[in-house]
């Protein structure tokens, strides 16, 4: 699909040097809340430390933890792929994965859809 017309729904995509995971996480819960399916997924896919593990941006953190709670509430499944040191994704994702190397992604989405089925 042309970015042009998928843009709205990316969510969070900013270039500050940070990543506002509690954004982009807050965007796919509030596309994700309306939709008719039974079964929801929101895979949430980041390169970067989120703004506040870096200290920068503490209700980013606040944010994390409402939007995650929100998940859990309306039953939403989560999955966090990290690329590089994600680790922090654990505890905010009912799965998380890390994986090094960019060209390991569409392997580890399928193994991430497994835990889903």
């Amino acid at each position: 699909e042309p970015y042009q017309k998928c843009r709205a729904r990316l969510g969070a995509i900013t270039n500050s040097g940070f990543t506002p995971l509690g954004d982009a996480y807050g965007h796919a819960l509030e596309h994700i809340i309306p939709r008719p399916e039974t079964r929801k997924i929101i895979f949430l896919i980041t390169d970067g430390i989120p703004e506040f593990i870096q200290g920068s941006n503490h209700s980013d953190f606040l944010l994390m933890k409402k939007i995650h709670q929100t998940a859990k509430r309306f039953k939403i499944q989560t999955l966090g792929l990290g690329i590089g040191n994600c680790e922090f994704l654990n505890k905010y994702f009912d799965k998380a994965i890390n994986i090094s190397e960019i060209e390991n992604l569409p392997k580890n989405l399928l193994e991430a859809l497994r835990f889903f089925i």
